[in-house]
């Protein structure tokens, strides 16, 4: 896999691997793909991380669409166990809005009772799904309804073992103050179970993927955040050839504040 081999160019100890690329996700789904996959990672030494297709979406209460979706990410999360890859990412999806007499709301704002059991089952079911490797940590992104106060105070009640966290960067630069801080309040909270950062600097007005250094997030706070927990910082930028440059500017940064 090329991806893998410019990984071990530029002396990078990991790799994420996003299947919302079809080239990607086809190879996985191959037996002798995923052995190709796991011996050239194990010959160059580069830990793999995976981020599972991001147009799923967890929030449509429906049997056969929730089924079709765990189902899914277990088929995924198997897929990676054999390539014995670190980390799997996702997003739950977003919630619909609609309105009421002039008002917008979100379903879920209407059937709370029943939205918080659908998604307490469903954590249920992915914690309990997992825990057959635990080297395999199934991780749950910043993006979307992992904002909903609901979901929130589920994920408090079951992250722990391998049911983690990927904290996106740029993701929360994007939130205005008061969501901003209620987000940062329950990473702090709740560091421990971040396994993956996602780092890639923005201006705060949409979700530029920028350069680090091209944007005015804090890096230094998230590394300090995060630098003693067992969490890999990917940088999540694109072209390729981007990740290096966003990696010295890091490092700099890193020396010139003295954390290196």
């Amino acid at each position: 896999m090329p991806a893998i081999q410019f990984a071990y160019e530029n002396n990078f100890s990991a790799l994420e691997i996003n299947l919302n690329n079809f080239h990607f996700f086809f190879q996985i789904e191959k037996k002798e793909e995923r052995k190709k996959i796991l011996n050239i990672s194990k010959e160059k030494n580069i830990d793999l991380l995976f981020h599972a297709p991001e147009g799923i979406s967890l929030f449509l209460i429906n049997e056969e669409i929730r089924n079709f979706s765990l189902n899914f990410y277990k088929k995924i999360f198997d897929y990676l166990s054999e390539i014995e890859a670190k980390r799997m990412t996702i997003h739950l999806g977003s919630d619909f809005t609609f309105g009421i007499s002039g008002e917008k709301l979100q379903t879920y704002q209407v059937y709370q009772k029943e939205y918080e059991d659908y998604f307490d089952n469903i954590f249920f079911e992915i914690k309990d799904y997992i825990k057959k490797n635990r080297n395999l940590f199934f991780c749950v992104e910043n993006v979307g309804g992992f904002r909903y106060p609901f979901i929130l105070n589920l994920l408090e009640k079951y992250l722990g073992d391998n049911f983690a966290l990927t904290l996106d960067t740029g993701h929360i630069n994007r939130l205005e103050k008061e969501k901003r801080t209620i987000e940062i309040n329950f990473f702090e909270r709740n560091r421990n179970f971040i396994k993956t950062c996602h780092l890639h600097d923005n201006d705060g007005s949409w979700d530029q993927h920028n350069i680090i250094g091209k944007g005015n997030i804090d890096f230094l706070y998230y590394f300090r955040l995060l630098k003693d927990n067992d969490c890999y910082f990917i940088f999540e930028v694109r072209p390729k050839e981007s990740a290096v440059i966003s990696y010295e500017n890091f490092i700099k940064m890193l020396k010139e504040n003295d954390e290196l």
